[in-house]
């Protein structure tokens, strides 16, 4: 399976591995472990880490499908995401994600990072609402 999860209920923080390639079912079927599963809320904020993930099959056709997807999952819209990816075109293909989502009417705070450390320091900071 390439997205594995680790929740971290001291930081409230749903950790995902992705490695190889991340096809449209495998995002679904994490979404629905996410939302479906007794051992964290289903608002849980999340670490996508994207540093072994191959995303070159990825286009703006599939990433405006997960968009879709996502907004069948309400119970995941105020949550804060953030993707890490080191490579140019994991980065580069996170970007076009982030950019597009801005466009969304599903309201998730989404930021890529290429430091891990930074996209989980974002993560535990909080705004000025308290969320």
């Amino acid at each position: 399976m390439p997205v594995t999860l680790t929740y971290n209920p001291q930081k409230k923080i749903l950790y995902l591995t992705v490695v190889g390639p991340l096809s449209l079912e495998e995002y679904v079927a994490t979404i629905q472990r996410i939302t479906h599963s007794p051992e964290y809320p289903p608002n849980v904020s999340a670490l996508w880490d994207l540093r072994k993930a191959d995303l070159q099959s990825a286009d703006r056709t599939f990433f405006k499908k997960i968009l879709e997807r996502r907004e069948q999952h309400r119970e995941r819209e105020h949550v804060k995401v953030a993707l890490i990816a080191s490579s140019d075109l994991e980065y580069g293909m996170s970007r076009m994600f982030e950019a597009l989502s801005e466009n969304e009417t599903i309201s998730q705070k989404l930021m890529v990072f290429r430091d891990y450390e930074k996209g989980e320091r974002w993560l535990l900071a909080l705004d000025s609402k308290g969320e």
